[in-house]
């Protein structure tokens, strides 16, 4: 089955390129959950941590949906009560099974670029 141009592939000149079909990354939308393979394989600038964290460092039901401000866009650490989608988070204090016992919200941010990019 040789590719043609024209035809496509095979000898019914149907489908294209294998090379065309692989899909290119684009990215999360504001209100969006971030997948887990994405979020495992991520590393996030942590606002707790001042510093680099992987995304095995939480789990993903522990994160709120994708939000934005002018900075680009963010997550937040959830408290065991909370869920996303929720919408107003006044707690500034959680507690969960990847922070500990009252800890500070946490807010992760992507380290390169300003919004999350599904791979």
């Amino acid at each position: 089955m040789a590719y043609n141009r024209t035809k496509g592939i095979g000898p019914r000149g149907l489908g294209v390129s294998p090379l065309k079909q692989l899909k290119s990354p684009s990215n999360y939308n504001t209100g969006d959950l971030i997948d887990e393979t994405d979020h495992d394989n991520s590393i996030y600038q942590s606002s707790s941590s001042k510093g680099k964290i992987a995304g095995t460092d939480y789990n993903v039901e522990n994160l709120s949906e994708i939000q934005e401000d002018e900075q680009g866009q963010y997550v937040t650490s959830l408290d065991d009560s909370e869920s996303y989608g929720d919408g107003n988070r006044p707690k500034r204090k959680v507690t969960n099974y990847n922070q500990g016992y009252k800890r500070d919200r946490d807010t992760l941010r992507p380290t390169r670029g300003k919004v999350f990019i599904k791979k």
